[in-house]
């Protein structure tokens, strides 16, 4: 992406591929970015000295309006900048039990401490904010209470910068863990990491990443024979 103004200097890159198959039929954006002259933090400080603003926006107007000319009615699939690895031990933990370690109380900083994060991680995950989603998975509700019954959790929040993730969190009552993975991670030591730390004697672990499902919920009918 250039400007009149600034023609030799490109302000943004977008790459689109056109996905003809019937089950999703839309244009995908592959890669799109703004150059660091133009984004709004730049190792963690506002950059006021931006050249354009927006440079996001026109690039995602812009494979709408490529989507049409290419017959694909303006669809359009981003491909997400981070993955979803879940670690599921085959032992169980009661949810009743777990919801027992929780107080009847909680501190009034510790309520509001939970509620600045939650939007915190909300809006960063709406504008793509690493570090934003990284703090607003930081927990005191539930979390501390309870990461004791989960071998291997607490050792996992510890080394999650050193082996790449944003964030590990404990999904429900346990025991499963979720961990939202850098793109350009290594995501086998990740998951190595993750069986290895996690691993309860006489038990198995399921560590696998997650796709997300471009097409939508779907209904399937699936015959048995009896």
């Amino acid at each position: 992406m250039v400007t009149e103004v600034y023609p030799s200097d490109i302000q943004g890159l977008i790459a689109l591929k056109p996905n003809y198959d019937e089950a999703y039929r839309c244009l995908d954006v592959e890669i799109i970015k703004s150059t660091p002259n133009n984004k709004q933090i730049i190792k963690g400080k506002t950059n006021s000295k931006r050249t354009y603003i927006g440079v996001g926006k026109c690039l995602v107007a812009f494979s709408c309006q490529y989507s049409i000319d290419k017959e694909l009615e303006g669809f359009v699939e981003l491909t997400s900048k981070s993955s979803k690895i879940p670690a599921i031990p085959s032992y169980v933990l009661s949810t009743s039990v777990a919801r027992e370690l929780l107080p009847k109380h909680y501190p009034k900083e510790d309520a509001i401490y939970y509620v600045s994060r939650y939007g915190l991680l909300v809006a960063s995950l709406l504008t793509a904010k690493k570090a934003g989603v990284a703090l607003g998975f930081k927990d005191a509700l539930h979390q501390p209470y309870r990461q004791h019954l989960i071998p291997g959790f607490e050792q996992l929040v510890l080394m999650k910068g050193e082996i790449g993730v944003i964030g590990f969190v404990i999904s429900g009552a346990g025991p499963t863990v979720l961990s939202l993975v850098e793109k350009e991670a290594n995501q086998e030591k990740i998951m190595q990491t993750m069986r290895e730390l996690m691993k309860v004697q006489g038990h198995t672990i399921r560590v696998q990443p997650l796709a997300v499902e471009g097409n939508g919920y779907s209904v399937q009918t699936i015959h048995s024979e009896s």
